[in-house]
């Protein structure tokens, strides 16, 4: 059984925080955070890991798409709820990285389906990115041993080399006095 996921709700309104939690909690199985504001939710996301962020467009002290903005190496999902959806600020959303933009309010069951899609969507990259990064080793890996075994082998060819020099060395020193004496019985 897998572990529940961790999703940062960013939302000044309080009641559809917690009815949001509570859908995320057994919709989506995950442990929910809350932040009630941008510099709590910047906090929160310094000091901890987070599977998805689900942020309010608009929030008392500034811009959630700031979350984006502020840290555009950021891997984690983010969904912006947007009272506006106006086409200029979706795609500005989407430019800096959101996985999706809903309308606020939104259906529920919508946005819980969109939040598990996402934390399905996320499992499935970092499995993948195990299975790379234990190829990216095992690749190594062969590469370090291919490069022993050729050393290995470049030592024996040389033992090899060494080994019949010496016995043709030592095959005319015994042979050298025999093959003058038969030499000089032809002539």
């Amino acid at each position: 059984m897998q572990e529940a996921a961790s999703v940062l709700i960013v939302m000044e309104d309080v009641a559809q925080s917690a009815m949001l939690t509570e859908r995320m909690t057994t919709g989506a199985d995950a442990d929910v955070t809350l932040a009630s504001n941008l510099q709590e939710a910047k906090t929160l996301i310094d000091a901890a890991h987070f599977d998805v962020i689900l942020t309010a467009s608009s929030l008392p002290d500034g811009d959630g798409l700031s979350i984006l903005r502020d840290d555009p190496q950021q891997d984690t999902p983010v969904i912006v709820l947007d009272e506006k959806l106006d086409a200029a600020r979706v795609l500005d959303a989407l430019r800096l990285g959101a996985i999706d933009v809903l309308p606020h309010p939104t259906d529920m069951t919508r946005l819980v389906e969109v939040v598990r899609s996402t934390l399905d969507d996320n499992r499935q990259r970092q499995r993948q990115e195990s299975r790379m990064q234990r190829m990216r080793r095992m690749s190594n890996r062969m590469m370090k041993d291919r490069r022993e075994l050729r050393l290995r082998i470049d030592l024996i060819c040389k033992d090899i080399v060494h080994a019949y020099r010496r016995l043709a060395e030592k095959v005319v020193d015994h042979a050298g006095p025999s093959l003058g004496s038969a030499r000089s019985d032809e002539n």
